[in-house]
């Protein structure tokens, strides 16, 4: 996780790929890596999978913060932080309980593991969608201050 925040931090400050690419594909490559995991059999595989995992999850968390200082500006980014970490909460939370009721009623981990990279892996999609949602605001509130503008035109 640590090694994954420090190096995707530095890799996203070279600009090779947008931001938001490097997000999506970290948390798509950690939600793969869960689906993968009941084809994991011995103890070398999970053992990798544990380390790709920590690397992967660490570096889009690195991320969450500099693509809201972009998307919102840094005077909005303490309050915009403590939104998203709010939100995260209300599903790391139950996660837990959820995955363990899975395996009560299964018997077996793997079930879990396949929710929560399903799960992940739909999570990961709504960024992709930024730019035109962002394209979506900028034209309405171009139309809006042309309104105003056409508005105070004196006849």
């Amino acid at each position: 996780d640590l090694i994954g925040r420090l190096f995707f931090g530095w890799f996203s400050d070279l600009k090779l790929i947008p931001k938001r690419y490097g997000f999506v594909g970290c948390m798509a490559t950690s939600a793969v890596l869960n689906l993968l995991v009941p084809a994991m059999t011995s103890y070398a595989a999970l053992v990798t999978y544990a380390a790709l995992y920590g690397l992967f999850a660490g570096s889009y968390m690195a991320l969450i913060s500099v693509m809201l200082a972009e998307a919102l500006g840094v005077e909005k980014l303490s309050s915009a932080y403590g939104l998203v970490m709010l939100l995260m909460s209300l599903g790391f939370l139950p996660g837990p309980l959820i995955c363990g009721g899975i395996r009560d009623a299964t018997s077996k981990w793997d079930y879990s593991f396949v929710v929560c990279g399903i799960l992940a892996l739909i999570g990961s999609i709504p960024p992709l969608f930024e730019p035109c949602a962002r394209r979506y605001v900028d034209a309405k509130e171009e139309k809006k201050a042309l309104n105003i503008k056409l508005t105070k035109v004196p006849v």
